[in-house]
């Protein structure tokens, strides 16, 4: 085997290990957040239904081409927001049970923006 090909055999065992590595990663502290200043909430539906708090929640639903989200945390309150907007109404329709959810909103109560993710590392509901 020549020096240049057992190089790059090397170096991918060593991506192929780093990767087993964090291969499993838990991330299970992302329950509800909300920022009445600044406007925005986000939290991981699996983590939130996993804590130990009674009252936090948050979650979307979607109503055709309009949305509403809402959240309620310990230390920042209560926060909801409407959108008539079919694409926000899109991304809020695609948030899934396990999944976790950003919002912001105006003055006035609007949605200026959903965003909604789905990755390996949230917390699964417990039953």
């Amino acid at each position: 085997m020549s020096n240049g090909r057992l190089a790059a055999s090397a170096a991918l065992v060593v991506v192929c290990l780093a990767a087993t590595a964090h291969a499993g990663f838990k991330y299970s502290s992302l329950s509800v957040v909300v920022d009445q200043h600044d406007r925005y909430s986000y939290g991981s539906l699996g983590a939130t239904r996993n804590n130990a708090s009674t009252q936090e929640y948050i979650g979307c639903s979607s109503f055709g081409t309009s949305a509403g989200c809402e959240a309620w945390a310990v230390n920042g309150g209560y926060v909801a927001c409407w959108t008539s907007d079919p694409v926000m109404a899109g991304v809020a329709a695609r948030l899934t049970s396990d999944g976790g959810v950003y919002f912001t909103w105006d003055s006035n109560g609007n949605c200026t923006s959903i965003a909604t993710s789905s990755y390996s590392y949230y917390d699964p509901k417990a039953p």
